[in-house]
């Protein structure tokens, strides 16, 4: 505990109560704790307790008095007033202290018992030690928890903290980034939340979102083909309450190994087949789209990749959408195969590619897949394979005797 200012308001946060009319016999036993406290009793003018239930405010204050030391040397000094009515600090109760002067700030308050996850008789570390903070490599997923431990904390004490970015390819968040303590030991854990931003894009608000360590990217639509993404950062601890040493942990890199959240395509619920039978020509079709980014637009396409006869898709072939609030879309399409390939020429845009078979055939086929693309090309999967696009499995619809 530590007063740093003339007008101070502390809580005691020593188990046992400290004597302020004479020195204790722990602290009188040694010599740099009994230097802390005649440094503290010297430096008080008045000390207010809390009121109690009759009203009265207990009042602890000092006088000048001449000390006469065991050679006969005479000086003067600062002693307790016999008529204090506060005459010994309680556990956790809070104190109004006003000092002489400021000259000798800051001012230790002198700790009787334990110090809640500390030491013995008034022992005090003024520096905070940060650990518990280490390399992480994330590859089933992009988030992790930051659980570091702070110990030499000053019981009562506030103190902030922030995270700071070192280097990085890649922007990443941490909520929340920085915050406020005060303990009530002399140790503690800080949580937050780190996650390496699902796609560049998302992270566009890099210098309004205080969450956000930005990263270097090089462009909107990135040209790299790495999958190793990390941030390197540190911890910082400043105590607020009173002039200490605020200080910082060592550098801490955390990679992401493809973690991020990938486009995924199913099309009929993961069949890969689709058997029409007499007299239905017409099928539809669901594709469940997932992974996706909200308030970015994406296109999307169905993709021929074979066929014996037209099939003609009822609904558009192609278009966009966009999510707001989910990271999903369900996109349901309709597909009719053709009486006569006179009606469905392969150079309409709703027609997929086909090739009759000069020969006679019992079955028809159409064979497909959907592809989808982000019209803003800032989607991380698209950074690592050679196309901008994603595709579904394909899926060949069969037509036995159906038109």
């Amino acid at each position: 505990m530590i007063i740093n200012n003339q007008f101070f308001i502390f809580t005691y946060a020593g188990t046992e109560p400290l004597n302020l009319m004479e020195i204790p016999e722990k602290i009188s036993s040694d010599n740099d704790k009994k230097l802390q406290y005649n440094k503290f009793i010297q430096s008080i003018d008045t000390m207010y307790s809390s009121q109690n239930i009759d009203n009265s405010i207990p009042v602890f204050w000092t006088k000048r008095s001449q000390l006469t030391d065991e050679f006969g040397n005479s000086s003067y000094a600062y002693v307790p007033h016999e008529d204090s009515t506060l005459t010994q600090l309680s556990s956790q109760s809070a104190y109004y202290v006003i000092l002489r002067t400021t000259a000798d700030l800051p001012i230790y308050v002198p700790v009787m018992g334990t110090i809640p996850g500390g030491s013995i008789g008034g022992g005090i570390s003024v520096i905070p030690v940060i650990s518990n903070l280490s390399y992480k490599l994330l590859q089933d997923d992009y988030k992790t928890i930051l659980n570091p431990n702070i110990s030499g904390l000053q019981p009562y004490e506030t103190y902030s903290y922030v995270y700071k970015g070192i280097d990085s390819n890649w922007p990443i968040t941490i909520a929340p980034l920085s915050g406020t303590i005060k303990p009530s030991e002399t140790s503690g854990n800080l949580s937050s939340i780190m996650s390496f931003c699902p796609t560049s894009g998302a992270c566009c608000a890099c210098v309004t979102d205080r969450n956000i360590i930005s990263g270097v990217i090089p462009n909107t639509c990135p040209t790299y083909n790495e999958s190793n993404l990390y941030s390197t950062f540190e911890l910082e601890v400043i105590p607020l309450s009173f002039n200490g040493s605020s200080v910082k942990s060592n550098p801490v890199t955390i990679e992401c190994k493809d973690c991020l959240p990938r486009v995924k395509i199913i099309l009929q619920e993961g069949s890969s087949v689709v058997n029409l039978g007499a007299n239905t020509s017409t099928v539809d079709i669901t594709a469940h789209i997932s992974g996706l980014e909200p308030t970015q637009n994406y296109n999307y396409e169905y993709v021929g990749l074979g066929a014996n006869w037209p099939a003609m898709f009822i609904t558009p072939i192609s278009g966009t959408f966009t999510t707001y609030n989910s990271r999903e879309f369900k996109l349901s399409s309709k597909i009719v195969f053709c009486p006569t390939s006179s009606l469905c020429p392969s150079n309409d845009s709703s027609v997929i590619d086909y090739v009759v078979d000069p020969k006679f055939v019992e079955t028809y086929y159409t064979s497909l897949r959907l592809k989808v693309t982000p019209s803003t090309c800032a989607e991380p999967y698209y950074m690592f394979q050679s196309s901008n696009s994603v595709y579904s499995p394909s899926l060949t619809i069969y037509c036995n005797d159906c038109l």
